[in-house]
């Protein structure tokens, strides 16, 4: 994620990587340790996904804010970043310790 937000030209554009990237790590987590995962996972994808479009709604209804349907795809693809980090790092780890601990 750090790689595509030092990509970005547009300060805030790299915050909103890290920050919605976070946000599907979150996500991720917390279906993870709900039972909902893999089987809910399309639900926790919208749900990271209707927060950002919920966040450029809110700017595009600002007087000092714009809100920008780039921004949103931008949202979504970074919480998906996350989602997929999670399911790469956090997953695979546990999977790793639980076979190890078997053996």
């Amino acid at each position: 994620m750090a790689a595509v937000a030092i990509t970005l030209k547009i300060q805030v554009e790299r915050i909103h990587v890290l920050e919605y990237g976070l946000l599907g790590w979150i996500c991720a987590w917390a279906a993870d340790g709900s039972g909902w995962w893999p089987a809910r996972w399309p639900l926790i994808i919208g749900i990271a996904f209707l927060i950002g479009l919920v966040d450029e709604s809110i700017q595009a209804i600002l007087p000092n804010r714009v809100g920008d349907i780039g921004d949103v795809l931008l949202n979504g693809i970074s919480s998906g970043l996350g989602i997929l980090l999670y399911l790469f790092k956090v997953r695979e780890d546990k999977h790793a310790h639980y076979t190890h601990r078997a053996t």
